[in-house]
């Protein structure tokens, strides 16, 4: 799964990686908003894996998230092409 499309829909993607990362805080969250480098470093800090493990357990969630909310994605795109739109 794009993480592009993490990054429009924040706030849900947030909330399941709160609940599957506990440790990450506020202020991870806070920082990592939408950079994908920046999350998996604030999960291999706070864990103590590998790049490769972090960035694997990301991309499971995020495949995870588009099987089990279809709108997850949707939303994403949707905003997309009202902004290109809008420009128009």
């Amino acid at each position: 799964m794009n993480w592009t499309i993490a990054q429009g829909n924040w706030e849900i993607f947030k909330g399941k990686a709160r609940a599957k990362w506990g440790k990450l805080t506020d202020d991870d969250f806070k920082t990592a908003r939408g950079k994908r480098e920046e999350f998996v470093g604030r999960i291999r800090k706070r864990y103590g894996l590998k790049k490769d493990e972090a960035e694997h357990q990301v991309d499971r969630l995020l495949s995870k998230m588009s099987a089990s909310h279809p709108t997850f994605g949707k939303a994403f795109y949707r905003s997309i092409f009202h902004r290109s739109h809008a420009h128009s």
